[in-house]
């Protein structure tokens, strides 16, 4: 299921949806937008298959929002969603504008055999750590189908060029970033 495509262009809309825009750009929109369509399509799967799945929405040199991915994790609770590639594997001309996952599971089973409960409704460790370090915008869909976006910490921070002329966010030294549900579990079953 990888591979890139314009996430503009197809149903439902943001209305469709009953969804209401956190994001207070046009472009912002168009990003949640293409998350909330990008996870809500591929979570049963995740959830049946017991596995994340991820990738990252960018806007490509003419200018529209495409993706990558959804890719599948090699567990429920990993997923490589490119951001160890050069321009989180997005096409050199481009710029990431977010990235996406799921969290299948509310339990997981640990390597000693008990269950660990809760925590696939937060964005904390490794997923806050790739927003904060990023400046990217992550979205999470949950198995019980809420959406959850998490905006790392702006103030502070800064885009600086880079030696390819491109520009690269550089982290605020300290701050918080901002997590909150988008829907009502939209998600049936």
């Amino acid at each position: 299921m990888s591979g890139k495509s314009d996430t503009t262009n197809s149903d439902p809309d943001i209305i469709t949806l009953g969804v209401q825009p956190k994001a207070t750009t046009i472009e912002g929109i168009a990003v949640e937008v293409a998350a909330i369509k990008l996870l809500l399509k591929i979570l049963k799967t995740s959830v049946d298959e017991k596995l994340e799945y991820g990738g990252v929405i960018y806007r490509d040199q003419a200018g529209p929002i495409k993706h990558t991915g959804p890719f599948k994790g090699e567990s429920a609770i990993k997923v490589d969603v490119g951001h160890n590639k050069d321009n989180w594997g997005c096409p050199q001309e481009s710029t990431p504008l977010a990235w996406y996952h799921t969290h299948p599971l509310q339990k997981i089973q640990t390597s000693n055999m008990g269950e660990v409960t809760g925590l696939w409704d937060s964005f904390i460790g490794g997923d806050k750590g790739l927003s904060n370090d990023s400046g990217l915008t992550g979205y999470l869909a949950t198995g019980d189908g809420r959406v959850w976006r998490y905006d790392p910490p702006r103030e502070g921070g800064a885009m600086v060029p880079q030696k390819d002329g491109r520009m690269k966010w550089a982290p605020p030294a300290l701050g918080k970033g901002i997590w909150g549900p988008l829907n009502l579990a939209l998600y049936k079953r």
